[in-house]
């Protein structure tokens, strides 16, 4: 037998008893009375299937919200928007910006060429999680930036600092110079243009007089001697726009 819920008009009241489904053409649906008075079709509802209706709306919506959160907090939620932060931001520095300040400096050099393209290289990123909360973050193997000439692209590895990103573009400012039949890649040209580059960006006098040979740890004597004015730039930068980098949080992981 089937089984018969109230239908009520909710202009008037009035009600019934018929099937929770009926037809659509069931005259059960309707209050007549009411549909003549107003010149339209009134149809009754059933208040205890409305009010149940509602419920399972209600916890659809409260399910889909818990999900919505599990996944904001999840870590590879983390993961995601940690790989977004580094292709934007490098060192807490914005790179894109920075980058053209850069290489607005480097134009006594390239003459007004337009800037290479800069990418994050984000293969080898690895994230290591441990059972008390703390993260470690490893930036993969290889060279910390590479200058690709055949693509015109500077490669840079996540949070590898501001030197990285000069140096790179200095290599695309000065040009690739032969001598002898051999590139000459981190000579005194190159890295005296950084040097420059190095003193006008931070306003600093930078000495070269512990260089008795160019190469990488010149990049290190550059880095050592604008590491007061770039540190205390960084700061102000943060408490400007405050801290950009994603934060993992084991307590909010469900």
């Amino acid at each position: 037998m089937t089984k018969l819920v109230r239908w009520k008009c909710e202009i008037c009241s009035s009600g019934l008893l018929a099937p929770s489904k009926p037809r659509k053409n069931d005259v059960r649906r309707y209050c007549l009375p009411c549909s003549k008075k107003i010149g339209k079709l009134v149809e009754r509802s059933v208040p205890s299937l409305v009010k149940k209706v509602a419920k399972k709306k209600d916890k659809r919506k409260a399910t889909a919200f818990r999900r919505q959160e599990i996944k904001a907090n999840s870590f590879q939620t983390f993961k995601n928007d940690y790989r977004n932060y580094v292709t934007k931001y490098n060192d807490g520095f914005k790179i894109k910006s920075e980058a053209e300040r850069i290489w607005n400096l480097f134009e006594p050099y390239h003459k007004g060429a337009k800037m290479p393209k800069i990418f994050v290289e984000l293969h080898g990123l690895k994230f290591r999680k441990f059972d008390d909360g703390q993260v470690q973050i490893l930036g993969g193997h290889g060279n910390r930036g590479e200058a690709r000439y055949d693509t015109n692209e500077v490669m840079i590895k996540p949070n590898v600092g501001w030197g990285t990103l000069a140096h790179e573009l200095c290599h695309f400012a000065v040009g690739v110079r032969y001598k002898d039949g051999r590139r000459m890649a981190h000579d005194e040209v190159f890295y005296k243009a950084l040097k420059d580059v190095a003193e006008r960006r931070w306003k600093v006098r930078i000495s070269f007089a512990e260089v008795t040979k160019y190469g990488y740890v010149v990049d290190g004597i550059i880095r050592s001697q604008i590491h007061e004015p770039y540190t205390a730039w960084k700061k102000m930068q943060e408490a400007k726009y405050g801290t950009r980098r994603p934060v993992w949080n084991k307590n909010n992981e469900n």
